[in-house]
């Protein structure tokens, strides 16, 4: 990824309506009292002007993915293609675009960043989300991830670590939150939000719910409505950084298989792998 200039980061903020008040905040960097409440806010402008879609598969010509896949559509990673797209066209993007170009914009700033690969529980596919269709108790306490479909930003505020999520639609916790064991918070009241480090449950594939006690400490992102609900996953991910060229090889491999938020079809617009 290519660093951002003073001029693109200005149209950048002027394209999500920052204020000026919270540029002001953003400029004194990561030390700042109010640095969170400044990275705060830059998310939530972001999200609310800045959609998740996939709308260039559906109208973008055929044959330039670059990937090898002859008639395929491509959704580019580069921060200028990216940049032109979500500031000068004013359109949105998939998770990978807008994190990566996000994480560029914070670290304008100062802010220490990196990006990472998530695994989103089937449950808590848009379905959910959305309100289409409820999740009963038992399958809350068996979540299903399945493969690595969704991206993360982790940036440093004073001396801890959030889970930034600028990507991932009605499931996604649209603040930053701390990456610290089971401390719930409020988000869109009443439902809580919180994050659970330790072993991830299940095998992945979904048929043994089998808890893997010797294998990596995951952060899960879990949800609930309400205190007598059962708390729903969300995502997983580990604290690996990932690079461009991850994130790129994960591509390819959906728009080979067509499947996700690179199969070449509208609906991705508003699903993905799990919807």
């Amino acid at each position: 990824m290519v660093a951002l200039s003073d001029a693109q980061v200005e149209a950048y903020l002027d394209r999500i309506h920052l204020p000026p008040p919270t540029r002001q905040l953003l400029a004194q960097g990561p030390d700042h009292p109010s640095a969170l409440d400044a990275v705060a806010a830059l998310q939530r402008h972001h999200l609310r002007h800045v959609p998740f879609e996939n709308l260039g598969l559906t109208y973008a010509a055929k044959g330039n993915s670059g990937s090898g896949s002859k008639g395929s559509r491509a959704l580019p990673q580069d921060t200028a293609s990216v940049y032109d797209r979500v500031v000068t066209r004013r359109a949105g993007g998939v998770c990978d675009q807008l994190h990566l170009l996000f994480a560029e914009l914070l670290r304008h700033f100062g802010f220490a960043v990196y990006c990472t690969g998530a695994r989103i529980n089937a449950a808590a596919g848009m379905l959910y989300a959305s309100g289409v269709r409820e999740v009963g108790e038992a399958e809350k306490r068996t979540p299903r991830f399945g493969p690595w479909v969704h991206l993360n930003t982790v940036v440093t505020v004073g001396e801890r670590d959030y889970v930034v999520d600028t990507g991932h639609g009605p499931s996604g916790f649209p603040a930053p939150v701390a990456l610290v064991h089971d401390r719930p918070q409020e988000d869109i009241p009443p439902r809580q939000c919180r994050m659970i480090h330790g072993p991830l449950p299940g095998d992945g594939g979904g048929s043994s719910g089998r808890s893997r006690g010797g294998g990596p400490k995951w952060w899960r992102m879990q949800t609930r409505w309400s205190p007598s609900q059962a708390w729903l996953d969300v995502w997983a991910f580990t604290e690996t950084e990932w690079q461009p060229l991850d994130f790129e090889l994960l591509r390819r491999g959906y728009e080979a298989v067509g499947t996700g938020w690179a199969g070449s079809f509208s609906r991705s617009t508003v699903s993905h792998v799990w919807g």
